[in-house]
């Protein structure tokens, strides 16, 4: 007799004799509509494995993400379908010591929450596997270095769509020219280096010897009355 375990039993599916001899009975268990029963019982499983997203949430992630766009001084829109687990995290990593948000959107939503904020620039940027990344701070060039530095050690893994920085839209050639410039810590560092620069002198005068510093002064002298 045939049992639960038969041959081509189908998960999800109840399993009675009539449904598996309409086929064949005395040979395989091979039937047109055992094959159809197998197929629907994958498609039954399949389905009650997804979580299905109320619309509460979907709501939401709308009003987040929304408040990041609204709050971001940065944004970069990418293409990641090459980003395998490892170099995901590895970038997700790297974002975040830097202070940069990295996001997978869902287009849909992200077309919406974009509607009214500087975002909006780039709607048509959300198509296919789209992520954002999302600069809050004033030092907008942050966002682009630490992305190219991963495309040059990772070549072909992320595409740059384009981006919006302090509200002006930005093509993929202008998020990588931003890259190259210094970002707020080097400039800060460059800023330094000249308001020490003077003091510094200062100092080597004041230690420079006054027979030596005399001369100094009246070679300086000298050469403003000839000008």
């Amino acid at each position: 007799p045939l049992g639960p375990s038969a041959r081509g039993a189908v998960p999800g599916v109840p399993f009675t004799r009539r449904s598996v001899c309409v086929g064949a009975c005395d040979g395989p268990l091979d039937g047109p509509l055992l094959r159809a029963g197998r197929r629907a019982g994958r498609k039954i499983a399949r389905k009650g494995g997804e979580r299905h997203v109320t619309r509460t949430e979907k709501e939401q992630f709308v009003s987040d993400l929304r408040e990041s766009f609204e709050k971001a001084q940065a944004m970069v829109t990418v293409a990641f379908s090459g980003l395998n687990v490892a170099a995901a995290t590895e970038l997700r990593r790297r974002f975040r010591e830097g202070g940069v948000e990295y996001r997978v959107v869902k287009n849909t939503l992200a077309k919406r929450a974009a509607e009214g904020t500087n975002a909006a620039e780039l709607t048509e940027h959300f198509e296919g596997p789209t992520a954002v990344v999302l600069g809050y701070e004033d030092d907008v060039v942050t966002p682009a270095k630490i992305l190219y530095g991963f495309l040059k050690e990772n070549a072909g893994k992320l595409e740059v769509k384009g981006g919006v920085v302090d509200g002006k839209l930005y093509s993929s050639g202008d998020v990588e020219a931003l890259s190259k410039l210094p970002g707020l810590q080097e400039l800060r560092g460059q800023l330094l280096a000249l308001i020490n620069t003077p003091a510094q002198t200062l100092v080597r005068l004041a230690s420079t010897p006054a027979t030596q510093l005399t001369q100094v002064l009246k070679a300086k002298s000298d050469q403003s009355q000839e000008d």
